[in-house]
């Protein structure tokens, strides 16, 4: 079954990746209900940074492990989606009246990202 599955997957996989970036960019940069202070929540908001990044680190891995840019090394991965979660962070602060820069999400968003190229790596050296 899970041979269907990644058969299945293995084409689609820069799509997927793709996606899930575009979904990243749109929800840091739009305005969702209502606002929760992240106080309030004991830092679930941290959670789902990290959690959002490590998915999106595990996505872009996969996509470009399969795809035709096999020689992309996974530091320029975590390199890039660092960037792309430093960014869009001084983008909310300085773009939009509703979202605020704030260093722990861009923490977050960092660690999901070491985390999951850091699992990716040692799980390759392993093979």
């Amino acid at each position: 079954m899970l041979r269907g599955i990644k058969s299945w997957l293995e084409p689609s996989s820069l799509w997927i990746a793709l996606f899930g970036t575009i979904c990243v960019v749109a929800l840091s940069l739009t305005k969702i209900g209502a606002y929760v202070p992240t106080h309030d929540v004991n830092h679930l908001d941290k959670v789902m940074h990290f959690g959002a990044y490590f998915v999106l680190a595990v996505f872009w891995l996969f996509a470009l492990k399969n795809g035709k840019k096999r020689g992309i090394p996974s530091l320029l991965v975590a390199i890039g989606l660092v960037l792309l979660g430093v960014i869009l962070e001084v983008m909310q602060g300085m773009f939009t009246s509703y979202r605020t820069f704030d260093w722990w999400d861009a923490l977050a968003n960092s660690l999901g990202v070491v985390v999951a190229v850091g699992l990716y790596v040692m799980r390759s050296k392993k093979k």
